[in-house]
């Protein structure tokens, strides 16, 4: 297939090429495009970048710029679940940091856009745990909660997760069930709407 791909530009390059141009330094260049610069490590590009003084993009650039379209999201997903307002940018960018450090091959936008939110769950879900390195705020559950911020700010914080990632970031509850590890029925129980104690007091 490769070889095909090469032929058909070559011949492309024959017809459309002025003459000026010797066919051999085309069909290096297509050589060099089609085969030697999916290769390259960052380091190469970024150096080839340099050399020709022209912006090459790479994998790492291409990445960043993924990761970084997404930060404003993150951090409300992180203030939804949450996360102590102080803290929201350090989980910010840990999570991109990680998700640049850790990835390999080549960059689809929206698989990218999930691996970045599942580091982020899972620096929540540390929080969660172990109280730290980003505090959870839980505010206490009062049977004067009325509306739905204060409904919302009453659930346990694994509920605020869910509810994040399945209304507001608009994942799958089966992705999210598969990046949380929790059961379809804890997905559903989180998603339910909550029921005052008033209203359970009267229930008979």
């Amino acid at each position: 297939m490769l070889l095909g791909v090469v032929g058909t530009a070559a011949l492309v390059a024959s017809v459309w090429v002025p003459a000026r141009y010797h066919l051999a330094d085309v069909g290096g260049a297509i050589l060099f495009l089609v085969v030697l610069l999916p290769s390259l490590t960052e380091f190469e590009i970024d150096a080839l970048s340099i050399h020709l003084r022209v912006p090459v993009p790479s994998r790492h650039r291409t990445l960043q710029r993924v990761c970084q379209s997404e930060a404003r999201q993150l951090a409300s997903i992180a203030r939804i679940a949450g996360v102590d307002t102080d803290q929201i940018s350090g989980l910010v960018d840990e999570a991109v940091e990680d998700t640049v450090r850790l990835w390999r091959g080549r960059v689809v936008e929206d698989t990218a856009r999930i691996f970045l939110i599942c580091r982020a769950v899972r620096l929540i879900r540390l929080s969660v745990r172990m109280g730290r390195p980003y505090r959870i705020v839980t505010p206490p559950v009062s049977a004067e909660d009325q509306t739905s911020v204060q409904d919302m700010a009453a659930r346990p914080p694994m509920h605020r997760i869910v509810i994040a990632l399945v209304d507001y970031a608009e994942l799958s509850e089966a992705d999210v069930a598969a990046m949380l590890r929790l059961d379809p029925v804890e997905i559903a129980h989180a998603l339910a709407p909550p029921v005052h104690r008033d209203r359970e007091s009267r229930s008979p």
